[in-house]
């Protein structure tokens, strides 16, 4: 049995759905992929020969400034057409909420419509799937299945050496990395004030996007701490000299509940620092770097100098293996069995 299914919407620069679309295809389910909810004039069409719309990241499919009302009316009506039409409706919840919430009552108001018009819903974890349900809800069908790693998905890392020389970072001491979008919820202020205050010579080195502190932007030094930022699109070949060269990623969230970047990290056989927040506890039960309880005043520093006195090779041979537990095919299968169960609802 071969079953459609449609991605909405499509989220460019991140190799989830490429990935998880890849390892679907394996199982017979052919997917679609959409920047947008399906049409009214597509969905009537389609109806008799897709299945599954599959919403991921559902902020964009609703939010335009001040039009956000009239495009979350349009979809709301869009989604009852799809169900009057006879589809399937699956929900994977990435984030509980959107981490800068700029439309709070549509971000809440979509979260309860899902759940109750919804067909099922798929969690990256156990906290996952009790908190959502707790805060909206209980879903039709539910599914827990991990986010999936990124091996192989970027060229093999150089030499430590290699990827120092190009980054222009000093061969010897600890380098941190802190990767991806720079966005207000990552904290990174307050990670460079918290290293300021360590008594020992290391740096930083912030790459992604993003806005940051412009202070900290013109600073090539705080304290003992380095700073080296690349505020810039990192292309998929340069990806590996960061992690090549760091150490230990920090990834120091105010509020997370599954991070790609953390799970990139441990991809690339580089140990994290964390809070222990969402799924990260379930992910990292084994190991694979330091978590921390951001409750307590400290805790982020006192991770970090823990770090200087650990095997960071041992640590680094942890987050290689909790990757490879998170393989596409065994993940894909279960998903392709999700869809099919909710098909067969």
């Amino acid at each position: 049995m071969v079953v459609k299914v449609v991605f909405a919407p499509v989220a460019d620069g991140n190799p989830y759905q490429k990935l998880l679309s890849e390892s679907l295809k394996k199982c017979h389910i052919d997917v679609y992929k959409s920047s947008i909810f399906p049409k009214l004039s597509w969905l009537c069409k389609h109806h008799k020969d897709v299945e599954i719309i599959h919403i991921h990241w559902p902020s964009s499919l609703y939010r335009m400034g001040r039009l956000t009302f009239l495009r979350s009316m349009i979809l709301v009506f869009r989604i009852l057409a799809a169900k009057t039409l006879g589809f399937r409706l699956v929900w994977t919840v990435h984030n509980i909420l959107p981490h800068e919430s700029r439309t709070p009552f549509w971000d809440l108001f979509f979260r309860y419509f899902f759940i109750r018009f919804g067909d099922g819903i798929i969690c990256h974890c156990e906290f996952a799937l009790s908190e959502i349900q707790r805060r909206f809800g209980n879903a039709k069908k539910t599914a827990v299945i991990p986010h999936g790693n990124y091996i192989g998905c970027y060229p093999n890392k150089p030499s430590r050496e290699v990827a120092r020389n190009k980054l222009g970072l000093p061969h010897e001491g600890i380098v941190f990395l802190s990767f991806g979008l720079l966005r207000e919820y990552k904290n990174i202020t307050e990670l460079v004030h918290q290293l300021a205050r360590l008594d020992r010579d290391v740096t930083l080195v912030v790459a992604g996007r993003g806005e940051v502190d412009s202070s900290l932007l013109e600073t090539e030094q705080i304290g003992k701490v380095g700073l080296k930022f690349f505020n810039d699109y990192i292309p998929n070949a340069e990806v590996p000299f960061f992690f090549a060269a760091a150490d230990i990623m920090l990834a120091p969230y105010r509020n997370i509940l599954t991070s790609g970047a953390v799970i990139l990290s441990l991809s690339m056989g580089t140990p994290v620092i964390a809070p222990a927040l969402g799924c990260l506890p379930e992910l990292m039960v084994n190991g694979g770097g330091i978590l921390y309880d951001p409750s307590k005043s400290g805790a982020l520093r006192r991770a970090i100098e823990k770090s200087f006195y650990c095997n960071l090779e041992e640590m680094s041979q942890t987050a290689e293996s909790i990757a490879d537990l998170l393989g596409w095919d065994r993940l894909g299968a279960s998903t392709a069995k999700f869809y099919k169960d909710i098909v067969d609802l």
